[in-house]
């Protein structure tokens, strides 16, 4: 008990000062999270910041104190994907991945509002009846669930990045290192446009810019990520002997299922059974296959499978996916609503994706966002470039399904010091894919020495798994 008094009596010194003139600080105490020693607290802020006296909402924090003695004064921010993501769901993660760094920086994690140990507020949108009023119906009914304890116009990614610098003040820092995946990129991104000046340096993987509508390229991206596994195939002796026709055995699969879907012994709690149609069916090809090289290399034999009539797979992830959790953070919804990279316009996809097979599963979805998006509060979302001169890295996967390199690709126009480095073959998430650890050693170097990048200090060895086995 006395060691954690004086942790918070002392905790303005041990992060250093604060240069921002806030005089409230953020009172950490010991703790132990998925293993790792840390300390932790929560830091109340306005859910509303034009109404301070209004409701407050809690915000988690833990830090990963740098384990050296020779102590570098900025911490690595780390931000959550999603968005629905618990930033401190993965401080297990940040800490093996970021260990060599974390000798010197500290590491912290934030639960966005709306997520975690943040206030999180969910309930289910899923309508009773697959009409429009019936989905208007289940966001009223969402809306009036949760309306004691959020306003989702409140959740949106600006007030969020804001809420992160006000945890970066409370603790003292004053200047920080990013790293962000997937909508992780979307939050450091907004950060910097919002609070640029505390930035030192970020690492961003498998995302894309602000003003780039990633879901309505999802019909190209995808495509290109399947047509560059079933090449890695081909490429292979073993695995395109044993599966010769994978383009011919896709188009059969999809054909069948634009018929008619394939039945499953899955009950469905509303009832009748389940069954696997195209939606779901192309929505795990990308989930669960591109988007992870350590499973993509699994696509060409369950592909062929499927060809030749045999569902085992897919009606197996028909089976885990009935098994997932339906309820839908507010927060995404807010977010997918109100940001620019989240638009989706079904004629600009019918346009981009002519001769995809992921057009069908991309029109739908937007169908299903946009009809939410006319009953869902609006918000002031993150939009427009991103102009800074600190030094970026983008790490993007080049059989990304959503989030290629060419989400990017124009990154340096007002980020003069930043860098795209592809990673050949690699889905959503290289670092966590990267079972040399040579990406996250490359990430400590950059973070580390808050340089502009070059490509030349990224090579790493053929990092892609072999068909051979599959």
């Amino acid at each position: 008990m006395a060691l954690t008094l004086l942790l918070v009596l002392s905790i303005s010194a041990c992060f250093g000062g604060n240069s921002s003139g806030r005089t409230s600080h953020l009172n950490l105490s010991t703790c132990s999270v998925q293993g790792v020693a840390a300390r932790c607290g929560q830091l109340a802020v306005p859910e509303n910041p034009a109404a301070a006296s209004g409701r407050q909402i809690s915000l988690r924090v833990v830090v990963v104190p740098a384990r050296s003695s020779d102590r570098a004064p900025d911490p690595l921010f780390y931000l959550a994907g999603g968005p629905g993501g618990a930033a401190t769901d993965s401080t297990a993660w940040a800490y093996n991945h970021f260990n060599l760094l974390n000798q010197r920086h500290d590491i912290v994690l934030i639960d966005q509002r709306g997520t975690g140990a943040s206030n999180r507020a969910t309930c289910s949108v899923a309508p009773s009846e697959p009409t429009e009023a019936g989905l208007a119906k289940a966001i009223k009914d969402c809306l009036t669930s949760t309306s004691a304890q959020a306003d989702p116009e409140f959740y949106s990614t600006p007030l969020a990045v804001d809420d992160f610098d006000l945890v970066r003040a409370a603790l003292g820092y004053d200047k920080i290192d990013l790293y962000g995946g997937s909508y992780g990129v979307s939050s450091g991104l907004a950060y910097i446009q919002r609070h640029g000046d505390r930035v030192r340096a970020a690492l961003f993987e498998s995302g894309s810019l602000l003003d780039f509508h990633l879901w309505e390229q999802v019909p190209v991206s995808a495509q290109q990520s399947l047509d560059e596994v079933f090449g890695r195939c081909a490429a292979e002796p073993g695995c395109a002997a044993s599966f010769p026709n994978l383009k011919a055995d896709f188009a059969a699969v999809t054909g069948r299922l634009a018929k008619a879907p394939v039945a499953s012994e899955l009950v469905d709690p509303a009832g009748g059974f389940r069954s696997l149609d195209l939606q779901a069916f192309l929505s795990f090809v990308i989930d669960n296959y591109l988007s992870d090289i350590r499973f993509a290399a699994s696509l060409p034999k369950d592909i062929h499978a499927a060809a030749g009539g045999d569902w085992t797979a897919f009606l197996k992830l028909l089976t885990e996916s009935a098994a997932t959790n339906t309820s839908t953070p507010i927060m995404f919804l807010t977010i997918v609503c109100s940001d620019e990279w989240a638009v989706r316009s079904p004629s600009t996809i019918a346009s981009i994706g002519a001769g995809s097979e992921f057009t069908p599963m991309s029109l739908a979805d937007a169908s299903m966002s946009n009809t939410a998006c006319k009953y869902w509060p609006h918000a002031t979302g993150a939009s427009g470039p991103v102009h800074s001169s600190a030094p970026i890295v983008f790490l993007n996967g080049t059989a990304d399904p959503a989030d290629p390199p060419a989400n990017v690709a124009g990154a340096a126009a007002t980020m003069p010091n930043s860098l795209v480095v592809p990673i050949a073959g690699f889905g959503h998430g290289v670092i966590d894919q990267d079972s040399t650890s040579c990406l996250a050693d490359k990430a400590t170097t950059f973070i580390e020495a808050g340089q502009p990048s070059t490509l030349s200090s990224w090579t790493c060895p053929n990092l892609l798994p072999s068909f051979v086995n599959q």
